[in-house]
């Protein structure tokens, strides 16, 4: 059952409905949540943007996690222009990021969730490290400072890919969710 409203196509594949559509130059294909009502609604608005030159308000640019990280290491680097005491910090704590998600079936970041970062939490407590990251030195877990800073950094490279809309639209930073501050 396909349907049409102007330029995006409405299918049904199981009970999910999809909406395809053409944006600068791309095949997009979104699931929408709900019934074909709210399909059909979606839709039009996706229709009447891309009618406008807008970008669509369903259309984002998924992105695996390593280009993730490294995109906002080089942003920090070349474009904000940090100290590199302050690159090395945030390398450091994107990182720990990256050693849980690969731990875990992430694999592009629009799968973090409030509840990643809650399990993030739990790993980075049960972490043991050395302050100087020599081998022989003597290993201690995360203080919570440090803890807040590794989300701080992580809810700082998240806002970066929602402003460059790596992230689903009307999708909130899932590191902003968390009460960093109140720990």
């Amino acid at each position: 059952n396909v349907e049409r409203v102007r330029n995006v196509t409405i299918y049904k594949r199981g009970k999910t409905f999809f909406l395809y559509f053409r944006e600068n130059g791309k095949s997009v294909r979104r699931r929408v949540d709900g019934n074909l009502a709210v399909a059909r609604a979606t839709a039009s608005k996706v229709a009447a943007a891309l009618d406008e030159h807008r970008p669509s308000p369903v259309g984002f640019d998924r992105m695996a996690m390593d280009q993730f990280l490294a995109g906002y290491l080089d942003y920090a680097a070349n474009v904000q222009n940090l100290a590199l005491r302050s690159l090395d910090r945030y390398r450091a704590a994107l990182e720990r990021f990256q050693e849980f998600v690969s731990s875990t079936s992430i694999k592009s970041i629009d799968q973090v969730s409030a509840s990643t970062v809650e399990d993030f939490v739990k790993w980075l407590r049960s972490k043991t490290r050395s302050r100087n990251g020599h081998p022989n030195a003597k290993k201690e877990g995360y203080k919570t400072g440090g803890i807040q800073f590794i989300l701080s950094t992580c809810r700082t490279a998240f806002n970066w890919a929602m402003k460059r809309r790596h992230l689903p639209p009307f999708c909130e930073n899932p590191f902003a969710e968390f009460p960093i501050d109140q720990m």
